[in-house]
């Protein structure tokens, strides 16, 4: 019986994006949070403190918005099953360096519900980063370019190949036909959960 593999590999850059800051700007934002009912007032205004300070930096600099698809086949005794993923990400391509004053909120209730606005103002700058390229291969039985395959049977070894023009850290996650993931990398065993 023939077993597909999808392997999903997310590059995660942390401090290692590469960036270079611009020069420092003014910003404001401002946030209106509808907290549920299990949220905490403080809760609730740090919420929206924060979301009013990303506002500010996406509304000041803009957003990247990254799409990732991934389709997994299955064929089993001459039935094909094809499930698709999507996900999807969201980032302002500024920093927050300080607040500027005291944020200012304002507390009420709409239907029962808790609601926050607050309002903020701060120095930020823009974060311009370089583009990364890496090329990730799935391998089998082998651990040359050469043996690489997205097709494998029970026994089969399973190998990956990573370059990348970044230093960075890298997870690997299995999904199998069941729909269960597994984290390939970092190994249960390591002692600090990450892979350079």
């Amino acid at each position: 019986m023939r077993h597909y593999i999808f392997v999903m590999i997310l590059m995660l850059l942390g401090v290692a994006t590469t960036s270079y800051a611009q020069r420092t700007r003014k910003v404001h934002g401002e946030y209106i949070y509808h907290a549920p009912e299990n949220v905490s007032l403080e809760q609730a205004k740090k919420t929206a403190l924060s979301r009013a300070q990303i506002q500010a930096l996406g509304d000041e600099f803009g957003t990247v918005v990254a799409q990732h698809n991934a389709t997994l086949m299955n064929n089993t005794n001459g039935s094909t099953q094809t499930d698709f993923t999507s996900l999807s990400s969201s980032d302002v391509k500024g920093e927050w360096l300080e607040t500027i004053g005291e944020p200012k909120y304002e507390i009420s209730y709409e239907q029962g519900m808790l609601v926050v606005k607050c309002s903020v103002s701060g120095k930020a700058r823009e974060l311009v980063a370089t583009q990364n390229s890496f090329v990730a291969k799935i391998l089998r039985n082998g651990t040359e370019d050469r043996f690489e395959s997205d097709n494998f049977k029970s026994g089969d070894d399973l190998y990956l190949s990573y370059q990348s023009s970044t230093k960075g850290y890298v997870a690997v996650y299995l999904i199998d036909g069941s729909k269960n993931a597994y984290c390939l990398l970092p190994y249960q065993s390591s002692q600090d959960g990450k892979v350079r």
